[in-house]
């Protein structure tokens, strides 16, 4: 492909032996032929790239399983109705109260004058 000084050419792909030339703009290197191109790609760096690629996928899948087991955590350590309900033993020593039935008619009363947090 013919070009005039200073043009430049979208990206484009030739291989040649063992490795993918990509062109963007013909400046900086040049393969075995002479072409100039920005970038020479191996079959072995292609390689090399997808191996890392898998490594970093199957990590965030793991990632992502321990920051799902932590927000479960962090639910069950939540001082919520849920930690409280049908736990008298727990009502008593967070809230002084003595049931849970106790805490929850309490709490029904009070609700209304409650200011809701976003």
């Amino acid at each position: 492909m013919a070009r005039k000084r200073g043009q430049h050419a979208e990206t484009e792909t030739a291989a040649t032996s063992d490795a993918l030339i990509v062109e963007d703009n013909p400046a900086t290197a040049k393969n075995d032929d002479g072409v100039a191109v920005q970038t020479v790609l191996h079959l072995n760096d292609l390689t090399t790239i997808e191996s890392e690629a898998m490594k970093i996928k199957d990590e965030n899948i793991v990632l992502k399983a321990k920051v799902q087991m932590l927000r479960n955590e962090v639910e069950e350590l939540t001082l919520n109705e849920s930690y409280f309900r049908d736990d008298d033993k727990k009502v008593l020593y967070y809230t002084g109260l003595s049931t849970w039935e106790l805490l929850h008619k309490l709490f029904i009363y009070v609700k209304p004058y409650l200011k809701l947090r976003k």
